[in-house]
């Protein structure tokens, strides 16, 4: 309180107030006591949250340790050396299998590329003039399913190149015993017999060859297809064609005449492919292409459009490796690029683009075909130069280029003319990569043509080549042998000439030299010390962050001075004491051999922690640790018994496990604290206010009473004087 003072007729009086804000800011300290209390409350859960987890980011860093330790791959490191790196490397993982391994490559993996050349511009016109089917708006198409009752067949390589622009239907009928199946367009009839397709698998090949439309049906069944279901299920079946350009993937076929969707057949993955008019230019037939690698699956083929000169361009189409990512097309102002495709290669036959007065030379500069080579003496073909799917844990990368072979010398050569008695048809993609090294030779019967070594013979039976075009593969595989006959007149090559011809050739292999390497896959580093010492470390470091969470100097002998997060309540933190039972139990090995981790190198120390002993470890090397862990380790485990070491950790450290469970209990803690803190905060205001205003009250009153009582005594003083002077 202070005092004011004022004189009247040398009287003293005084005025007195009281200091408001500080006896609200005593009150309020009293008042709030609740509110730190929970404040402090909430500082401890929030670092209790906190170290819990550090605690499981270390458990983690332990587990994986855990597993490198148990691992069998930490004990079986592997490295691969190739004697000869210009035809294979390897690439190994720890367990690879140990060996040698002896590869022979007869020709690697190659991919598609196509070049089309004598453009003067991106934006030059150009024709589009191959028949195509139309997708969009036909019910038949390439690898169509003719489903009757619980059978099935295959329709595919549809053939339309040679047919005429328009709308074709099917229909079918019976002829006595036959079942009959009519193609019509525009007036225009053609009838075929079709027969029983008896088993799975089991082929006929439907040609159409007067209106120039052509496929093969395959039975899916085990049970066959008749030919009356397969006719019912063609029965009213249609297609379009028109003009534009037909590009073939492996065994999918595009052309520019379709609008493809998700919707269509074939579907797109979700995009739309609008269909291109009959002269675009040669950078919308690009972008074209471009947009089928973008929105089907499997479609791997790319375009690009670059200038080799002023003026001049060339588009080049390529593809992925391997014979079912092979691409032939045509159309293109009049050129194409077809292929009939053998056990290893593509055999391709080149029509250059000449048409309106321009013309545009193709040159194939790789074809498409699959690696074929031999490991340790058995024979593999696959669709890539990186091989991983022999043995687990080796990756064979075949390196630079290898050429399919052929025969080195004899009668025999690619693109060997063959005479019969109407015709002539040649002999291409002559491949010999699987054969041996030796002299083969031709006898023929009829229409059936042996091929013989003088060890081993297969004969095979032809057939008729009916016109122009057509082609058949011959394939001897169980001599390593396969080529392409192509008819190259119009009259046709009848089955038994054609053996005929071939009877009297023969050709030899020389052996193969210099595309062979020599794999050495052995023993890598050994990795056991660094692995013991990681899990070492993490252990150590998961067991120091415990003791300082459990820490409690008060009842317990710790040196620690402070309390920690868990040092009341220990017992939250109990798989800890599990964790440290199960590495002091030891482990077993594959074989469930007990296993001490002290006589691997890891002791135990008073504290709880590990250390690593450099000398058990170096004896236990020397006396086979590799390969006594060979088949890894189970640390913590007991025979006839899934618990260990490895579960304990995992079970905290799962979803619903006890880190999970105390994290969510603490945040849910602290959520509350902080309701309730907030209540008691505003409560605090409200009072706070009351009695700002409550002592200002009193404060004004007693300044008043102050005023009143030095008024009255200036006028007691005046009335005193007043009468002194009477």
């Amino acid at each position: 309180m202070t005092s004011v003072s004022s004189t009247s007729s040398g009287s003293a009086t005084t005025t007195s107030s009281i200091d408001v804000a500080s006896i609200v800011s005593q009150l309020m300290t009293v008042a709030s006591q609740p509110l730190n209390d929970i404040k402090s409350q909430e500082t401890n859960v929030t670092t209790l949250i906190s170290d819990v987890g550090t605690l499981k980011s270390k458990l983690v860093t332990f587990q994986n340790a855990l597993t490198s330790l148990e691992s069998p791959d930490t004990y079986n490191s592997a490295q691969a050396t190739s004697s000869n790196e210009n035809v294979a490397t390897a690439s190994v993982s720890n367990g690879a299998p140990l060996g040698r391994y002896n590869l022979l490559v007869n020709q690697t993996a190659e991919s598609s590329n196509i070049s089309i050349q004598g453009i003067s511009s991106p934006n030059q016109l150009i024709n589009l003039n191959d028949p195509v089917l139309v997708a969009d708006t036909s019910s038949i198409y390439d690898n169509f399913v003719l489903t009757q009752g619980q059978s099935s067949a295959t329709l595919s390589n549809l053939i339309t190149s040679n047919a005429s622009v328009g709308s074709y239907t099917f229909s079918s009928s019976i002829s006595g015993s036959d079942q009959l199946l009519t193609l019509s367009k525009a007036g225009v009839t053609q009838t075929v017999t079709l027969s029983d397709l008896s088993s799975s698998g089991t082929q006929e090949k439907v040609n159409f060859n007067q209106m120039g439309v052509s496929f093969t049906l395959t039975s899916d069944s085990s049970i066959g297809e008749s030919a009356n279901q397969i006719a019912q299920s063609l029965n009213g079946k249609d297609f379009n064609i028109i003009e534009g350009f037909s590009i073939k993937v492996g065994q999918q076929t595009f052309n520019t005449g379709s609008t493809y969707g998700p919707n269509t057949t074939p579907a797109t993955t979700g995009g739309t492919i609008s269909a291109l008019g009959t002269n675009p230019t040669v950078s919308d037939l690009s972008n074209w292409i471009n947009a089928l690698n973008n929105n089907f699956n499997n479609a791997n083929v790319g375009s690009s459009l670059v200038q080799t000169s002023e003026n001049s361009y060339a588009m080049v189409i390529s593809g992925q490796p391997g014979l079912n990512n092979a691409i032939s097309f045509s159309g293109f102002n009049g050129g194409s690029v077809t292929s009939s495709l053998g056990v290893s290669d593509s055999n391709i036959s080149v029509i250059n683009g000449s048409a309106n007065g321009n013309s545009f030379p193709i040159t194939v500069n790789t074809s498409a075909r699959d690696a074929l080579f031999s490991l340790n003496g058995l024979n593999f073909q696959r669709s890539s130069n990186s091989i991983s799917d022999i043995y687990s844990g080796i990756i064979f990368n075949l390196s630079n280029p290898v050429s399919p072979s052929v025969p080195s010398s004899g009668s025999l050569t690619l693109g060997e003319q063959i005479f019969g008695s109407s015709g002539t048809a040649t002999v291409e993609n002559l491949n010999s990569s699987q054969a041996t090294a030796g002299s083969y030779s031709f006898t023929s019967t009829g229409d059936l043509l042996t091929l013989s070594n003088g060890q081993i013979s297969q004969t095979i039976t032809l057939s008729s080549l009916s016109s122009l075009k057509n082609s058949e593969v011959v394939n001897f595989d169980q001599l390593g042998v396969n080529f392409t006959l192509k008819e190259t007149s119009s009259q046709g090559e009848s089955a038994s000439d054609l053996a005929s011809s071939l009877g009297a050739l023969s050709f030899n292999i020389n052996p193969t030299s210099g595309n062979n390497t020599l794999i050495n896959v052995s023993h890598g580093a050994d990795n056991s010390q660094s692995t013991i010492n990681s899990f070492i470390s993490a252990y150590n470091d998961l067991i120091n962050q415990y003791h300082t969470m459990v820490a409690n100097p008060v009842s317990t002998s710790s040196t620690t001075a402070s309390t920690g997060s868990l040092g009341n309540d220990p017992q939250m933190l109990s798989f800890i004491q599990n964790i440290q039972h199960m590495v002091a139990q030891g482990a077993l090995t594959q074989s469930n051999q007990p296993v001490s981790l002290a006589n691997i190198g890891i002791d135990y120390q008073t504290d709880g922690t590990l250390s690593f002993n450099q000398v058990e470890f170096s004896s236990a090397q020397s006396n086979g640790l590799l390969s006594l862990l060979s088949g890894g380790l189970n640390v913590g485990g007991v025979i006839g018994s899934t618990i260990n070491l490895d579960s304990i950790v995992s079970s905290a450290l799962d979803p619903g496990g006890t880190l999970y469970e105390i994290t969510q209990t603490e945040n849910q803690s602290l959520n509350q604290l902080q309701i309730k803190a907030s209540n008691l905060t505003s409560q605090l205001a409200v009072e706070q206010n009351a009695y700002t205003n409550q002592y200002s009250t009193l404060n004004t009153l007693l300044y008043n009473l102050s005023q009143t009582s030095a008024q009255l005594t200036s006028s007691l003083a005046a009335v005193t004087n007043i009468n002194a002077q009477h």
